[in-house]
Order: structure tokens, then sequence, then C-alpha cells
């Protein structure tokens, strides 16, 4: 995709202790983000979808090492100072976290730490950092907006404060706005409705979305494009439609087939599990979990290879199962 806003390309990540590489979460990993596009990334806990947003946002802990690019605008967020990095999060680059309760600071009052983020990357403050502050708490559906500034987080319910982590992360109008399972902590009502919130958002101001998720559900109805991940790497990615009606990894057809479905008394579930760690891993990581398991799959990890113009498999038998 020549107009990719985000090309993470033969993304690792490491982590060391005293000299030595303890595990690998993340192997490899190939995906992109057009402008304006919803990129949905699924599969399983474990399969390093979370620590790819923050190897992104520069967020990984210290004995963190990665390889790799991670091309953001063309420039390789990897090689950035961390000063760089910094200023990047929360201004082009966003995100809203699974628990709204853990992101925002207990002690400061969140039209305090709301008017912080327009003065760090900014420069904003006095009226003009309140009314634009206040024009996002609205657009996000916060009508008190004056109650909501005068709170502390606890003071609000768990839907009202994950619409207040959206206000914020948009509050400087990112490119990018990275959500990591935005809506694992609300109700199945709140839920939907957060996200129909951050559609519309997403459609009126015109910034992308990597959406972070293991819900297929809501993958197939806010996201452009997918990317299956398995033990640190993309198994599968293509348009959403095309992957979710003719998968052709067979983990994905696993995950496919996980789904509960009203024809059905029971769930078919994937034998096995992600592998806790990958450094001891040869050949394809899914091979002990796979119905299709050939030899060549113990003895080397597939590529990701086109099957078709947009829809990509890493399978030895090439999306043929």
């Amino acid at each position: 995709m020549s107009t990719a806003l985000l090309h993470v390309r033969d993304l690792s990540i490491e982590f060391v202790e005293r000299r030595r590489v303890t595990n690998r979460p993340v192997r490899g990993a190939e995906f992109e983000i057009g402008r304006g596009e919803v990129l949905g990334i699924v599969g399983e806990t474990g399969c390093g979808k979370s620590i790819t947003a923050h190897a992104i946002l520069g967020t990984l802990p210290p004995q963190a090492r990665t390889s790799g690019q991670v091309l953001f605008d063309g420039e390789d967020q990897l090689t950035l100072t961390e000063k760089k990095r910094a200023l990047a999060r929360g201004d082009v680059i966003s995100i809203v976290f699974q628990n709204p309760g853990t992101a925002f600071n207990p002690v400061f009052k969140l039209g305090h730490q709301l008017r912080m983020v327009l003065k760090r990357h900014r420069g904003i403050t006095g009226e003009d950092a309140m009314t634009a502050i206040v024009q996002r708490l609205r657009d996000v559906g916060l009508t008190d907006t004056d109650r909501v500034m005068k709170s502390y987080p606890h003071e609000l319910s768990g839907g009202m404060l994950q619409r207040v982590m959206i206000a914020m992360a948009l509050l400087c109008e990112p490119k990018l706005l990275i959500l990591d399972e935005p809506t694992t902590a609300l109700d199945v009502t709140v839920a939907r409705q957060i996200l129909l919130l951050i559609l519309e958002l997403q459609r009126s101001i015109g910034f992308s979305v990597l959406l972070i998720t293991h819900d297929l559900g809501v993958v197939k109805a806010t996201c452009d494009r997918v990317a299956v991940f398995y033990a640190g790497r993309v198994a599968e990615t293509g348009p959403t439609d095309t992957v979710l009606r003719e998968p052709k990894h067979p983990y994905t057809q696993g995950l496919i087939g996980a789904l509960p479905r009203r024809s059905e008394n029971r769930l078919v579930s994937i034998p096995g599990q992600v592998p806790a760690n990958l450094l001891s891993v040869q050949g394809c990581a899914f091979a002990d979990r796979c119905f299709a398991v050939i030899a060549e799959c113990r003895d080397r990890d597939p590529d990701l290879r086109p099957i078709s113009p947009e829809h990509e498999v890493a399978c030895h038998r090439g999306g043929d199962v």
C-alpha cells in the first residue's frame, strides 16, 4: 500500500536480562495501515498484540530490545531519540487503553490532566485550552463538561471515563489512534456505544485506527482490514470481509470456528495454547495445534506470502487447507 501511514517491517522484540535473551514475544511482524483506514489486530492472549502497540508508541520497558522498522509517515520510530518519541505520544500518535480506571492519574482532576496534554504538545493554555477541551468532550457525548472537568477519575463511571480517555487521545488531532482492547472493561451496551462513537469520530476527523482485540465480531463491525496475530507474527492479513469469509490459515479458521453460533449447542475450541516462550519454538509455532500440519511445518517457519493482491497468509500449504 503506497499510501501507508504506518508500515511495520520485520519487527522483533526481545527481552534481555544480564545480557541474555529470555524471550522473544514478537518475531518478524509485518503489517501496514493506510491513511484514514481502520486495521484490526486479532488473536489470543499472548500473541504479541499489545506489546506491538507499545513498540509503535515507544513505551516498551528498559529490558526490551527491538529490531526491524516502524515507519510512521516515512520516519523510522525505532531510530528516534526518546525525547522525540515522547513528543509524538499523545500528539500524532495516541492510544486508548483497555482499562480507563488505571489510565489516569488518580490524584489529579480530569480537567487538569486534559489541560496538560494541550500545554505539552500544543502550548495552548487558558481559555483557548478550555474551549478545545469542552468541544472534544461534547464530541464524545459528554454534555456536563463542567462536572467532568472537576471530577477525579474514580468519580465517573467506566463508560464516562472511557469517553474522557477518547477525548484526551483526540485533543491534538492525531494521525493514528491505537485502541488496545478499548471495551474490555465495559458492559455490552456501553461497549457498542463506545465503538460506534469512535467510528463516527474517525470518519469525521479522518485519522487512522489500529484496533487491538480478541473479538472477531468487533473486527467485522469496525475494521477495513484485519491482521491475525499468532505467536508474535502475522499469520494472515487482508480485507476483513475476505479473511472472515474465506480464511486460509488454520489458526484463523480455528478462531472463526470457535465463535458461538445459535444453531449449535457447543463451542469448538483450538487444542493447546500459545507457546509461553517462543525462543524454544522450531518451525511453525502453530504446528502442535494445527489440524493440517505437514513435515515442513516442523522444520521452517513460513513467510507471509500473497495468495491474492490483498490477501496474505503465512502457511506452508499456501492457504490450501
